[in-house]
């Protein structure tokens, strides 16, 4: 049963957990002398498939970063290394221009609808230096320390998820024209399997 499930992993482990239970069950009430599942072996996780940028897809997300109206998203993620929930939670107060550094103490999460939700764990509350990129590019769009960083419609208000997918969108087209050699056999508009083609078209 375990190796016929070894296509999907996440179910294979919720499979092993309730095998598990059914023979500690079984042995505890002696039908059985021992728990065969203990040494069950589950065929490991997949990969994220995460890689690094390669270098025209570096300029292109600094190009664009610089240039586009949304482009300060892509410098946040780019120079802090940090989650997309913690760059959407990101308020001017957590910046300190002086000491050249942000604090990530909060996380945007479109699920729960919250602004303030914790970070998953201690260790992700930390204190990040500022590059001077970066730093040349927040001063002039400096705002008040309860304002959100990437604000919605409202006042001061944290941005939506259809406002942030839309912002996301049009960054990734402004990153496809400026280096149309960037993932081109999956970025090709012209393909009609290709994300892209329907952004444009």
């Amino acid at each position: 049963l375990i190796t016929s499930l070894s296509d999907t992993p996440y179910v294979c482990e919720s499979v092993h957990l309730y095998l598990n239970q059914i023979f500690r069950h079984a042995t505890a009430q002696r039908y059985i002398e021992y728990n065969p599942a203990l040494v069950l072996t589950r065929p490991p996780r997949p990969g994220t498939g995460r890689r690094s940028l390669t270098a025209d897809e570096t300029e292109a997300a600094l190009y664009v970063g610089k240039n586009h109206p949304d482009g300060i998203m892509l410098l946040l993620l780019y120079y802090l290394g940090v989650r997309r929930g913690e760059m959407l939670g990101l308020k001017w107060g957590d910046f300190d221009f002086r000491k050249r550094t942000v604090t990530i103490s909060r996380d945007l999460d479109f699920k729960s609808k919250r602004a303030d939700d914790p970070l998953k764990t201690p260790a992700a509350y930390r204190t990040i230096p500022l590059p001077d990129a970066l730093l040349t590019a927040l001063r002039p769009l400096k705002g008040l320390p309860d304002v959100f960083v990437l604000r919605g419609e409202e006042s001061g208000s944290c941005l939506s998820e259809s406002t942030y997918q839309r912002k996301w969108c049009r960054l990734m087209i402004a990153m496809y024209q400026h280096k149309k050699n960037i993932e081109a056999k999956r970025s090709d508009p012209k393909d009609p399997e290709s994300p892209l083609r329907s952004i444009l078209t």
